[in-house]
């Protein structure tokens, strides 16, 4: 799924309300009440699915992380090697929803 970080903040680069960024990441397919029911209440816990987030870089992904901790997903961890480890490996799977050249 891809929720961009720059739809979680406003235009000054300030958070938007909980509420709102619940509707965005709504928007963008992740089902919030779902993982919230599985992360369940306590911050240390190990509740639920792994939500991993990603970017480039592991920087901009921080944002995403921000959100659904906010929204009480405790489950949640940044791949801070994200795309720029993950794209340079060949033993590790790459999908795409663009078409491929066939040879």
């Amino acid at each position: 799924l891809n929720c961009p970080r720059r739809k979680l903040v406003t235009d000054g680069g300030e958070q938007l309300e909980s509420s709102e960024q619940r509707s965005v990441l709504e928007e963008a397919g992740i089902d919030v009440q779902g993982l919230l029911e599985e992360a369940g209440d306590d911050p240390d816990g190990d509740g639920g699915r792994r939500v991993v987030v990603y970017c480039n870089g592991g920087v901009a992904s921080t944002s995403v992380l921000l959100a659904l901790a906010r929204l009480g997903i405790w489950n949640a961890v940044n791949y801070d090697g994200s795309w720029n480890e993950w794209g340079n490996r060949e033993d590790l799977p790459v999908v795409s929803d663009e078409p491929t050249e066939s040879a």
